[in-house]
């Protein structure tokens, strides 16, 4: 170990260096940070089938975490597509954030096949509701009981058994959907942005 006596240090070992902060929008290490971690403990569960019990709550979280931000920046460059603010809410509530992005996706996907998304979006939302039911302050999956002032709630009661496999799977759909949608989103803006570049230099 490094003499060195702070946590953050640049080692010589440049594999083990990460790079933080090196763009002003860091969200993409964020969203896809939280997703690989919740791909990585999955697949190690299922290649080496241990640690199930304990590894599922990180495992919960890391997903969870991942679409709630996953939502919120939809929300954000979506509202900035359509010309309506820039900013997103700062509730932890899933349902209030598919909601909210739910509105925004129908408002952009206007040429495209609506009623194959409609049917894919009502499948992701009951998923949502099923994540937001049971954790609906993104603390859940992070305490084993609830606050003081709620006098120590068991935080994930009535619930026994997760098969990892088939969660996996329901993330995965959700995961492309909003994949494609955020795809779409910066593929509308980036031919706006090049639409307006054209008008300026005609304009020159």
């Amino acid at each position: 170990m490094e003499e060195d006596g702070s946590l953050f240090i640049l080692g010589e070992d440049s594999h083990n260096n990460a790079c933080l902060n090196f763009l002003d929008d860091m969200s993409y290490g964020y969203i896809q940070g939280y997703l690989r971690t919740g791909e990585i403990l999955a697949d190690y569960i299922n290649e080496k089938g241990v640690e199930q019990d304990m590894l599922i709550y990180p495992l919960l979280f890391s997903y969870r975490h991942h679409i709630e931000l996953r939502l919120k920046k939809i929300i954000q460059s979506g509202n900035l597509l359509l010309e309506d603010g820039t900013d997103y809410p700062d509730s932890h509530r899933l349902n209030n954030l598919w909601q909210e992005s739910r509105t925004i996706i129908t408002k952009i996907c206007t040429n495209e096949n609506l009623e194959e998304i409609m049917k894919i979006m009502g499948k992701i939302e009951r998923y949502i509701n099923e994540l937001d039911n049971i954790d609906q302050r993104s603390d859940a999956f992070r305490y084993w009981e609830g606050t003081k002032r709620m006098e120590r709630p068991k935080n994930i009661p009535n619930v026994y058994n997760i098969n990892i496999r088939h969660f996996r799977q329901c993330m995965d759909f959700i995961v492309t959907f909003l994949d494609f949608i955020d795809t779409l989103i910066s593929l509308r803006s980036d031919f706006i942005a090049a639409t307006n570049f054209v008008g300026d230099d005609n304009q020159i």
